[in-house]
């Protein structure tokens, strides 16, 4: 479990995070969650709402807000952070 933040304006690359289950609680901000095998599908989350993301799920972040950061509770169930980056 752990404290992310995105600064605003900033795309995360696309990744995945192996055999990890994630769950995601959004704290503040507005986060486009884009996922899918070409990042083909997309939703928004914002301040108080939670995102799955299943083992090996291709996805990538963005902070929609050029001026405020995102902040948000990340849970996985797995010990070690797997960031396991995918070419787009």
């Amino acid at each position: 479990m752990g404290f992310a933040r995105m600064d605003p304006g900033v795309t995360c690359s696309p990744h995945h995070h192996g055999n990890s289950e994630s769950g995601v609680y959004l704290l503040r901000g507005t986060c486009r969650f884009q996922f899918g095998e070409n990042l083909e599908q997309s939703i928004d989350a914002r301040q108080g709402d939670f995102v799955y993301v299943p083992p090996f799920a291709i996805h990538q972040e963005v902070n929609l807000s050029s001026k405020e950061p995102v902040e948000f509770i990340v849970v996985r169930d797995s010990p070690e952070n797997i960031v396991a980056p995918v070419d787009r």
